[in-house]
């Protein structure tokens, strides 16, 4: 049998996918260092997340794992514990180094985050960019729904759904909880990275572009590198622009309904065996836009005289 051979864009995919995260971390550290030196930085609110984050881990790995009362489940919670802490390290090193820069450089991209991290979760602009970032993921979705029909056609097989969301009630649960993490690491590294290339560059105009480029290259590991890198480009784009223009929220809502909608097989067929979990997904969606509506009216009603006009 022939060995499976790697091309050279699939190498530059991987590479690119390690040595970024990688990289950024190594620069965050030193970073976090000097900000804890010269006592600056929202370290309650990176302790927050960072909490926040260790407990959707430790609740991933006992809804994903098996459990038996046995050594092996002693065993088991070691490494889920060493692995959810590890992970809110990374996440509190990152956000300690960044968030005093991007507070000073972009601080509109901040705000909505700040006051979601001390609680405000009925803030109206909370309400607001979260019901945006869902907006936009709808977007984001069929732009990478696009892609995925036009192979199916061709005959090759894309398929974004994992086999383990069809995996009883725990399986699910997992799923959801995992979309977390993700989606606020991708959010704060992406936007790590792009102030990182705009102190090296002293504009944003060609930060952007690189960020987008780095997206794009992302696809090499791909089986369709042409079709995914276009994709790629167009969300990183979108991305970017909603990083730069909005803030971290509205991107990390983004990013959460992104991959929760495509770690879920979604039919509009009611008659498949698994649209039971599709229209879960697409309710607890409905459900997420209907609670940030609600907060983004700030208490007033939406059939009233001069509700527009205030």
């Amino acid at each position: 049998m022939q060995p499976l051979e790697i091309t050279l864009g699939q190498q530059v995919g991987q590479w690119i996918f390690i040595l970024v995260p990688v990289l950024v971390f190594l620069v965050g550290v030193l970073f976090a260092w000097r900000n804890l030196r010269m006592r600056r930085g929202d370290t309650r609110g990176a302790l927050r997340v960072a909490a926040f984050l260790l407990c959707c881990s430790l609740l991933r790995w006992a809804a994903f794992a098996h459990h038996v009362p046995m050594r092996s489940e002693y065993d088991g919670s070691t490494w889920a514990l060493s692995a959810a802490l590890f992970l809110a390290a990374v996440f509190w090193v990152i956000y300690v180094a960044a968030e005093p820069y991007i507070r000073r450089r972009w601080p509109q991209s901040l705000i909505s985050w700040s006051r979601l991290v001390a609680g405000g979760f009925r803030d109206p602009l909370v309400g607001a960019h979260m019901l945006l970032g869902i907006v936009i993921s709808i977007w984001f979705v069929l732009l990478s729904s696009v892609p995925y029909y036009w192979l199916r056609i061709s005959g090759a097989i894309n398929n974004f759904a994992q086999s383990s969301a069809l995996d009883g009630v725990r399986r699910p649960i997992g799923l959801i909880l995992n979309c977390v993490p993700v989606s606020i690491y991708y959010s704060l590294i992406v936007l790590f990275f792009f102030f990182l290339l705009r102190a090296l560059f002293r504009r944003e105009w060609i930060a952007a572009p690189v960020v987008i480029l780095l997206g794009a290259m992302l696809a090499g590991s791909s089986l369709h590198p042409v079709v995914d890198g276009v994709t790629n480009a167009l969300g990183f784009a979108l991305v970017v622009l909603v990083l730069i223009r909005f803030g971290v929220l509205p991107t990390t809502v983004l990013f959460f309904a992104y991959f929760l909608l495509g770690a879920f097989p979604m039919t509009a067929d009611f008659s498949a065996w698994y649209a039971g979990i599709s229209l879960a997904i697409t309710l607890l969606i409905l459900a997420m836009a209907a609670f940030a509506f609600h907060s983004a009216l700030g208490g007033r009603k939406l059939f009233q005289e001069g509700f527009l006009e205030s």
